[in-house]
Formats: structure tokens, sequence, C-alpha cells
């Protein structure tokens, strides 16, 4: 099964269109948790080996789209930090790609987000605002507990 990350597009003009929605900017490294294979890849499919600890909080048997960051005492991403490492990193998913071993890419977004927060864990994923089109909408957004290719 070849893989390749989901590349999000950037657009600086305000849009309000049920059917896209946003996810906050976070400053990290953008990666593939691969918890079938055990591997932690950014998004050129290189190995982020730095951070592949964070795998054991993940749930088994999965493959998130997501970013590792480093957060500061409020919540937001801190890119000093994460670069830096003056704080823990950790993995904030936009995407659940496989589950139990299953591909659910096919599934629509919205399907998929909705069993991404019914994924047991520590996971940090990055809640969605639907339609959203400014960085205001985008703001909204909160952190929630619950192109090359590459083999699965």
């Amino acid at each position: 099964m070849k893989l390749a990350p989901i590349v999000p597009t950037r657009r600086q003009d305000p849009f309000e269109d049920p059917e896209w929605g946003c996810d906050l900017k976070l400053d990290g490294f953008r990666g593939l948790a691969d918890t079938i294979n055990g591997r932690l890849l950014s998004k050129n499919l290189n190995r982020l080996k730095r951070y592949a600890r964070l795998l054991d909080a993940l749930p088994l048997d999965c493959l998130f789209d997501g970013e590792v960051c480093a957060l500061d005492q409020y919540g937001r991403p801190d890119f000093n930090a994460l670069l830096f490492r003056r704080k823990e990193p950790v993995y904030i998913a936009f995407d659940l790609l496989f589950y139990e071993r299953e591909d659910i890419r096919p599934l629509p977004l919205k399907e998929r987000r909705s069993i991404l927060d019914q994924v047991q864990g520590n996971l940090l994923y990055s809640a969605m605002a639907s339609g959203a089109s400014t960085m205001e909408d985008a703001s909204l957004a909160s952190m929630s507990n619950g192109s090359p290719t590459a083999e699965l």
C-alpha cells in the first residue's frame, strides 16, 4: 500500500463553504505516525527518529496524519521550544488514515474525524472548524485529548 502525506492548502482570502474545514496552523514538523509499523515519518517520508518515542502514547494499529509540536504553558505551539528541545514534544493528529490496520482513507474526512474522536489513548488532536474561512474562525479550533509515497 502506497502512502502520501496530505499536504494542507493555504488560502489568503476568506471563503465560506460547508464542504471545507480548517485546522489551526501549528508550528512543528508535519508527519505520519504509523503505529502499525512503528515509525514516525516526515512529510518527505524520512524517519523522524528523534521523536519516535511519541509513538508509545498513540493507539496501536493506526496511521495518523499530524504534527510534532512543543506546547507552551497555555497550550500554544512553540517552534523554538521544539527546535531547541526546551519542552517535551507531543504529536497532534489532524486525520486518521488507517484504523485497526484498515485503510479508511476512502471515507469522507468527516467520518474519519468521527473515528478519530473515538480513538482511545493519550492522543492530542486538532479540532476542525467546519466551513471556517478566516483566521478568527480557525482559532476556534482547540486541542483535545482523545508529494512522495511510501509503502505501508
